[in-house]
């Protein structure tokens, strides 16, 4: 397995929630790489102001993090950027947010500029307890950084 390098960390401004490693309140999520498997995986340790009801890893924070593992392992095989178009998750069993977690997530498949993920979260015991399929579109950097520098200039007074 290899770590997968965060390449996002000389954009200007950068403060993502789920990868940011200097995110005050992120997950600071970092990601492993095999790949025999093609699957990313990053574990998770759950903190007490990430729950919905006590003692459970809130369904947001569940989604985030699949997103996020699913973006990683995408971008890790295909060496492409793309935003989510859809995800549709499904919260199979109750999450604790008291125990360590593993996310996971592979490719399925790629049609020209779409892409198709399985993501899922799973305890170290390998039990999965939620899972996604995700749809990305994908894009680049440039015109990721076009389209947030127009809708930033429309925001100006």
């Amino acid at each position: 397995m290899k770590e997968v390098e965060n390449y996002f960390l000389d954009w200007e401004d950068y403060n993502c929630f789920a990868c940011d490693p200097n995110h005050t309140h992120g997950l600071r999520m970092k990601f492993l790489y095999d790949e025999e498997t093609g699957i990313v995986s990053s574990k998770i340790e759950p903190r007490p102001d990430l729950e919905g009801y006590p003692g459970l890893l809130h369904g947001g924070i569940q989604t985030t993090i699949l997103d996020e593992v699913g973006f990683w392992a995408l971008t890790s095989i295909t060496n492409k950027i793309a935003v989510t178009v859809k995800i549709m998750v499904e919260f199979v069993k109750p999450v604790s947010g008291r125990i360590p977690l593993i996310a996971k997530a592979k490719l399925t498949r790629e049609r020209g500029k779409i892409a198709y993920v399985d993501a899922w979260l799973e305890e170290s015991s390998g039990k999965v307890l939620s899972k996604a399929e995700i749809v990305y579109f994908i894009t680049s950097k440039d015109k990721i950084e076009d389209a947030l520098k127009r809708e930033l200039d429309n925001e100006k007074p």
